[in-house]
């Protein structure tokens, strides 16, 4: 299977008997003893059809499942296929989902149960057996022998409903009554960790359930099979109303895991910088598309005004079939100006062309995308309480923690490691002033952590980040305490210029690596609890395309930072894929924040409230400003550590609240540091 499956699902599942069944189990549709439910079946010819009668209905019969791998070798056997009545699961953990929707779901459907073959389902919890077939499974739906005779590169037609954990699910054909098969035809390759294909209630919306793939060197002949595959962990694929179609057809689509978006999904609006757009297209149908088109429309999500359409031609006047196009970059830009308004944009891709609108399959003729402009300011009513959201990040939903496999370094390496997200400053003036970073702390326990900021130029222009190209110019370190509740925690590094020891102000157009490193003490066993496990954000769009697209000054953008030593070349990938963005932000002022010595007078006011801190651990802090300004909020302890920091722009009266739950008992200062001066204020936290 193409992923690597982690069990920790494991400590919640139970075992028990299950009735053993042969290796191939016929299911779809004969009836015989081993077939839940088959005779709900009034007509075959309902389950499998094809469009042409180059055969009887009666062909269609003698479908079997074939149990080929278990997480136990000896469980194989009960990997398998069912025939479903109701076409639901009836598993521990997806049980209560609705069933398929489907023309024929009245007459039930095949179904892969990884969850209930793995714990038997809620019941099967109650007493523990030892007849389950614990997960990763691998099992195969194989047609009986089908006359496709005179047919070329058919294409398979089938409703479904399908439950991703760790999954893939793919259709091969063979030519020859199953002595070989075809490559892998993988569907649902779109659907995410714990994500589901759509699947409406209304039944008589069938068409979201329908799913298309083209058998590409399929050539019909009497000895014709198909199969499909589900190798993996979790949850269920449902299967109805299979058919085999000769048909010619359109079908453009865009590539759903290469096209670019804007670099990072909150971007300071002081440091936007002009967007460029790509996407990968084909045509997966078996007819010529012709005047084939990329669009690309950016719309502002608060009063959902269009801020960019552009639609590139730089395609050949006829696209054939099973033809790819990649790395066209579209000539139009999105400026800075279109996006002055803070706030949540989103766009889209589509691939058009003269017969779009006979496209067999319109939905992959289309991707979205969301991305923030961000001032931080829509945050200010609520600072939580050890971190705040930065204004420069790559996040864009849920994050999760996994380590690197003991494979990225040699048996003989201390299981150090440097890790991070690059970011450009396209203007100045501007300040950096802290990175924040969500980390498991309980391996670093004891020990320091470097938060550091170096400044890269790509000499060689390797995508890869050598010793030479790179250097240090902010960094703090901090000492990470034991017995850290949250297991993964905030933490916030200053960004001291190495040189001044003061604020670092960085360049115009130039790349940095916002970094943690870490430098293990040795590999002793447990080697895993030996460096930082990392907090990843689960990310919905994939950065890689960000390498083809250049900005206004001709520079690469580019994700995620790995290496090991503060000697060996780093890279800019490095992870399972580009979709795992560890999550490190940063915080960009924009302004350079001088004047740190003097206090700002007059009527600016700030007051703390309650002081000491209640019950609720609750501090309003109302500001009051002479001007409208851009400031830093910030909140440290007596000794200096940094509790939580927020860029506020174009900030004057405002009440935030700062809540104080996590901070411990002592004695903690607020400041607003402005361009015109600092004003300082503090508060008591007795309980």
């Amino acid at each position: 299977m193409r992923k690597s499956f982690t069990h920790f699902l494991a400590m919640f599942m139970l075992c028990m008997g299950v009735h053993s069944l042969n290796a191939q189990t016929v299911v779809w549709p004969t009836a015989d003893v081993n077939t839940i439910n088959a005779s709900q079946f009034a007509d075959t010819t309902q389950i499998f059809q094809k469009t042409a009668t180059k055969s009887p209905a009666a062909d269609y019969k003698g479908w079997v499942s074939v149990g080929i791998s278990s997480d136990n070798p000896a469980k194989k056997d009960s990997t398998h296929w069912i025939w479903s009545r109701t076409a639901k699961s009836k598993g521990a953990y997806v049980g209560s989902l609705r069933p398929l929707v489907s023309p024929t779901a009245a007459n039930g459907a095949a179904i892969f149960e990884s969850d209930y073959l793995d714990n038997r389902g809620v019941a099967g919890q109650a007493a523990l057996g030892t007849g389950a077939s614990p997960s990763p499974h691998k099992a195969e739906l194989i047609s009986p022998t089908i006359n496709t005779t005179g047919y070329t590169d058919l294409v398979i037609e089938f409703h479904q409903y399908f439950v991703n954990f760790l999954t893939d699910c793919y259709i091969q054909y063979s030519n020859d009554n199953g002595t070989t098969w075809s490559k892998e035809f993988f569907v649902n390759d779109e659907i995410g960790q714990l994500e589901s294909t759509i699947n409406p209630l209304i039944t008589t919306n069938t068409d979201s359930t329908k799913k298309r793939v083209i058998l590409y060197g399929s050539q019909g002949n009497a000895n014709f099979k198909v199969k499909f595959v589900f190798d993996g962990d979790y949850y269920f694929w449902a299967i109805d109303d299979v058919k085999l179609i000769n048909d010619k057809f359109y079908d453009m689509q865009i590539n759903t895991n290469f096209y670019a978006i804007p670099p990072s999904a909150y971007t300071p609006v002081n440091q936007l910088d002009t967007i460029r757009f790509l996407a990968d297209i084909s045509n997966v149908g078996t007819k010529t598309m012709n005047n084939v088109k990329l669009q690309v429309k950016v719309w502002r999500d608060a009063d959902k005004a269009l801020v960019y359409n552009s639609t590139s031609s730089q395609y050949p006047t006829s696209v054939k079939p099973d033809t790819a196009y990649e790395n066209r970059i579209l000539p139009d830009v999105l400026p800075p100006s279109a996006l002055s308004q803070v706030g949540k944009y989103f766009g889209s891709y589509r691939v058009l062309g003269d017969s779009s609108s006979r496209d067999i399959n319109p939905k992959n003729d289309t991707v979205r995308f969301e991305f923030w402009v961000s001032d931080t300011t829509s945050a200010n009513s609520v600072v939580v309480a050890g971190v705040s959201k930065s204004n420069y990040t790559k996040e864009n939903a849920n994050t999760f923690t996994t380590r690197l496999g003991n494979g990225f370094w040699t048996g003989t390496e201390p299981r150090s490691v440097r890790y991070g997200v690059y970011y450009r400053i396209n203007k100045v003036p501007a300040t950096i002033t802290t990175l924040t970073a969500r980390f498991n702390p309980k391996a670093a326990a004891g020990r320091r952590v470097q938060g550091s900021l170096y400044e890269w130029k790509d000499a060689n222009s390797d995508g890869r980040i050598q010793s030479t190209e790179r250097a240090l110019v902010a960094a703090s370190d901090s000492l990470i305490p034991s017995g850290v509740a949250n297991a993964n925690a905030w933490f916030n590094f200053k960004m001291i210029d190495i040189i001044t020891n003061s604020f670092f102000y960085p360049k115009a157009n130039t790349d940095y690596l916002a970094v943690l490193e870490y430098d293990a003490a040795s590999i002793a066993a447990p080697v895993d609890s030996n460096y930082l496990n990392m907090v990843f954000n689960d990310a919905t769009y994939d950065y890689g395309a960000m390498r083809y697209v250049t900005d206004s000054v001709g520079s690469p953008r580019y994700s995620i930072i790995l290496g090991k030593t503060t000697e060996s070349e780093w890279s800019t990938a490095g992870f399972t894929d580009q979709t795992l963005v560890p999550v490190v932000r940063l915080n960009v002022l924009p302004f350079k924040l001088t004047n740190t010595t003097t206090v700002l007078a007059g009527n600016n006011k700030m007051v703390l409230s309650p002081n000491p801190v209640g019950k609720d651990n609750i501090v309003n802090i109302n500001i009051e400003l002479e001007k409208n300004s851009d400031v830093l909020f910030r909140v440290m302890s007596v000794d200096g550590k940094l509790m939580t920091e927020q860029v506020l722009n174009k900030f004057q009266n405002q009440n935030i609240q700062l809540e104080t739950q996590t901070y411990p008992t002592g004695t903690y200062i607020v400041q607003i540091l402005t361009p015109d001066g600092i004003m300082t204020k503090r508060f008591v936290k007795a309980n």
